[in-house]
């Protein structure tokens, strides 16, 4: 097995989150390597499928597999598995930098989660406008909402 490579710190605090016993020290869900190819592939199939249920247990959302060979094959057990406990599996053919793809998924998340408050936001600031120069106005303030997001507003 080749000696674990030096992990970023966006890596190292992955690891903290995902490692498990199951695998070798220099094995986690970031960086999964050996000179054969997938290091969790070497481990027996019971220890296989008890990585993928700490993976899904600790809220993992999916587990991406560098090919380090080619020819490696996902066993079918592996990914009927994955699938049975709802954890996607997915094999990566190219090499993806990790804090690249952290960055990107991060960013996503982020911007998920900002854009309704965004839009709350908005509408308030809207709503506080009318409000200061044209008074509280209820049925014009139920309006500009319902023009706001696009739907019925009932009070």
């Amino acid at each position: 097995m080749m000696p674990p490579r030096v992990a970023t710190r966006a890596e190292m605090e992955a690891m903290k989150l995902c490692r498990s016993s199951a695998l070798p020290a220099c094995c986690t869900a970031t960086s999964c390597r050996s000179r054969q190819g997938e290091a969790v592939f070497h481990l027996k199939p019971e220890a296989q499928l008890a990585y993928l249920d700490s993976l899904s247990g600790r809220g993992v959302a999916a587990l991406l597999l560098e090919a380090l060979v080619p020819e490696t094959r996902i066993p079918a057990r592996f990914i009927e598995h994955a699938q049975q406990i709802g954890l996607p599996v997915f094999r990566l053919e190219v090499t993806v930098p990790f804090v690249e793809l952290a960055e990107r998924t991060n960013r996503r998340i982020v911007s998920e989660h900002a854009s309704p408050l965004q839009q709350a936001d908005e509408i308030a600031q809207l709503l506080a406008r009318h409000m200061a120069s044209a008074g509280p106005n209820l049925r014009k303030l139920l309006e500009m909402i319902e023009q706001a997001l696009g739907s019925c507003v009932v009070l």
